[in-house]
């Protein structure tokens, strides 16, 4: 048995074509504090394609296992309101501004989330590979 995400991932056959790109609808945070990369995941014969921010101070590629693990972890956190995820995940409303920034992380979130239950289909698999992430 597979007990790593990239060991996981070679054995359900997930593929994933990674290139750096530079993407100018980024999270401020990301503009200039990281690598930006266009991913586009396979499974089976499905696709997902995504953004993938990796910080300047990773030297390396990111991989699929990289990749797999952020995804994983995203959908353990899947929040049931906007209020939920302001909430647990602190942070703090001192704006209009604010709220519409975290607004559009949590649909963001809520649509990756979505698309990448889509893209793995199986909840055997999914749960495997956030028991490994």
């Amino acid at each position: 048995m597979n007990d790593n995400l990239a060991g996981i991932a070679s054995g359900a056959g997930i593929y994933a074509t990674i290139r750096e790109d530079w993407n100018d609808n980024a999270p401020e945070w990301a503009e200039n504090k990281a690598r930006h990369y266009r991913v586009q995941l396979r499974y089976q014969k499905r696709t997902m394609s995504l953004w993938y921010y990796q910080g300047l101070g990773i030297i390396r590629e990111p991989k699929v296992a990289d990749i797999l693990e952020c995804l994983s972890c995203d959908l353990m956190s899947d929040y049931d309101s906007l209020d939920d995820f302001i909430l647990e995940t602190g942070l703090e409303i001192k704006s209009v501004s604010d709220f519409r920034t975290y607004e559009k992380q949590y649909k963001q979130l809520k649509s990756q989330n979505k698309r990448f239950t889509r893209l793995i289909g199986n909840v055997e698999l999914i749960q495997r590979l956030q028991e490994v992430a």
